[in-house]
């Protein structure tokens, strides 16, 4: 299991203008799989100063650096960000003369960069990016006396890279050791409290892709959670379940039940232990960053972050799967009549 980031309030993204992976003394390390996130070489050079002194004004720390370097992509609404460059250089001789001047560009792979034309400002603003990474690179100029810019020195540059979080495509398959690819088990077979004890009939599996978006890292590198969930039909057919907002626990959201939750949890043996007709799907999120970061906690009947909450129905022979839980026959009791002797 990778190790998660621990989910901080959200702050402005912060990019210093200065050169490894140091700060105030502290190991900055991605999250895995995103090795390249972040500042590309945040050590300090000029020891006599710390790198929020070098911001105006002055950064305390930079905690959810890291974190708010992570991005959703939200079809619906735009992400944004502001990336805000030093406003003193990072000189090994503290001589803390302040840019002038700044040039801004930008990358999808880290290598061929583009100048943002009229971009001279310290703060760059970015919203509406697609999926994948991006990078950001800023040039500081420092021209106090005005001459002529294609006189001056040839600045340093800082490299900033932010990953937006693919959609996910999520489809479930099932098997069943029934003949005849019946989905059937009985209800006393079904152990909720230790599934691994219970039916072993009928089984489910999802697989994960991205949604119209191919790069590294690949989707398995990453750290998924999983949450399965059976609704049962009704005289009049299965309630609707397709509101991701709600809980779909809660009446309001179809009164479904919880059948498991884990990360890593990609396949389940389904235990329902009511007899009835089934239909199964799970629920997918990427673990890296939680839906919830910066919002507090969710209310049930309004998730935070509903659109990356990634879906996936169990499917057979191209329709939904239904599975058929039989009730276990009570005892019977005899008695006797229309006697004749």
């Amino acid at each position: 299991m990778k190790r998660k980031m621990k989910m901080i309030k959200t702050g402005l993204v912060a990019l210093a203008l200065s050169a490894t992976v140091t700060v105030f003394g502290q190991t900055q390390t991605p999250p895995g799989p995103l090795s390249d996130l972040g500042p590309k070489d945040n050590h300090v050079l000029n020891t006599a100063k710390q790198r929020g002194e070098l911001f105006d004004p002055a950064i305390a720390n930079f905690d959810n650096e890291l974190i708010n370097s992570i991005l959703f992509y939200n079809p619906a609404q735009a992400n944004s960000f502001n990336l805000k460059a030093s406003k003193i250089e990072d000189e090994v001789n503290n001589r803390g003369l302040n840019f002038t001047k700044y040039i801004w560009s930008e990358s999808t792979d880290g290598i061929s960069y583009t100048v943002i034309t009229g971009q001279n400002t310290s703060t760059l603003t970015q919203s509406g990016l697609t999926p994948g990474y991006h990078y950001y690179k800023v040039e500081g100029l420092v021209n106090p006396d005005g001459v002529d810019e294609s006189l001056l020195c040839s600045p340093l540059s800082e490299v900033f890279a932010v990953y937006v979080l693919p959609q996910l495509s999520v489809t479930v398959s099932g098997t069943t050791t029934n003949s005849n690819n019946a989905f059937v088990f009985c209800e006393s077979e079904a152990n909720t409290s230790s599934p691994a004890d219970g039916q072993k009939k009928v089984s489910l599996t999802s697989s994960v892709t991205f949604n119209g978006y191919s790069g590294v890292p690949n989707v398995d590198a990453f750290e998924k959670k999983y949450r399965w969930y059976a609704i049962k039909k009704g005289a009049s057919g299965y309630a609707d379940f397709s509101n991701l907002s709600k809980d779909p626990t809660l009446a309001t959201g179809a009164n479904a039940i919880l059948l498991g939750e884990n990360v890593s949890l990609n396949a389940i043996d389904p235990q329902i232990d009511a007899y009835g007709v089934y239909k199964v799907f799970v629920e997918v999120e990427y673990t890296i960053k939680d839906r919830n970061y910066g919002l507090g906690t969710d209310n049930p009947e309004n998730r935070n972050r509903s659109y990356v909450i990634y879906r996936g129905i169990a499917q057979f022979g191209g329709q939904d799967l239904e599975i058929t839980v039989t009730p276990t026959p009570g005892k019977p009791h005899i008695t006797i009549e229309a006697v004749q002797d």
